[in-house]
């Protein structure tokens, strides 16, 4: 995401997308390998997909690796379809490429959203953001922001090498990461219609101070080469 554009993409969620990580994506079902074909992608149709469309919104490259992941996905799976011997292996290796499509999904939100904000909330501190709309509203993105950061890097410590899913759950654990990023960029979305009130009015009577402070330095200046 870029600067102060650098929240050009934190905008309301018009389709739904966040309503879907927040309260509909199954980490469980994820981690569970499916028994059929049928049960993949029902699991990706119903989960990845729109996890997938979320992300493409919220990043300004391109995702190469899920995109890889994805097609990796879909190429075992028609070898489990044309291939008499080791079906159930194909369908496995199938699973393994959906399942590490979601774990880096999570990863890139998260890093996207990381990055974002932690170049926000620099700049929030210099300004006065305790006015009637804003009152708590600094305490509460600082109290989300650090909360949120604290979820990642402890997901990130808890992953192991390999697909962790005979030790735990890491879909859920980066999911909830996750999660918390998405109800802090709703906090900052909610307020920065005020925030950017806040910002402008700062900024001019920043500009108009630089003015008068350069009149009274101007104004003394012609004041003392008369009397010289």
């Amino acid at each position: 995401m870029p600067s102060d554009t650098e929240d050009k993409n934190l905008t309301t969620d018009e389709n739904g997308l966040e309503h879907h990580i927040l309260h509909v994506y199954d980490s469980d079902a994820v981690n569970t390998a499916p028994k059929t074909e049928k049960e993949l992608l029902k699991l990706y149709q119903n989960n990845t997909y729109l996890l997938y469309q979320y992300i493409s919104h919220q990043v300004s490259y391109f995702l190469y690796g899920l995109n890889n992941e994805i097609r990796a996905m879909f190429g075992h799976l028609a070898d489990y379809r044309t291939t008499n011997d080791c079906m159930k292996r194909e369908l496995d290796k199938a699973y393994g490429h959906f399942r590490r499509t979601n774990l880096d999904a999570f990863k890139i939100l998260c890093d996207e959203y990381d990055k974002t904000f932690s170049k926000i909330i620099k700049k929030q501190y210099k300004y006065d953001l305790r006015n009637a709309e804003t009152q708590d509203y600094l305490k509460e993105f600082g109290n989300l922001y650090f909360s949120a950061k604290s979820k990642y890097l402890e997901t990130q410590q808890q992953e192991r090498v390999g697909s962790d899913s005979e030790v735990h759950n890491i879909v859920a654990i980066y999911h909830n990461a996750a999660k918390e990023y998405i109800n802090l960029k709703k906090l900052y979305v909610d307020n920065k219609k005020q925030i950017r009130k806040i910002k402008f009015k700062t900024n001019v009577e920043k500009v108009l101070d630089t003015i008068i402070l350069l009149i009274s330095i101007f104004v003394a200046l012609v004041g003392y080469l008369i009397k010289v």
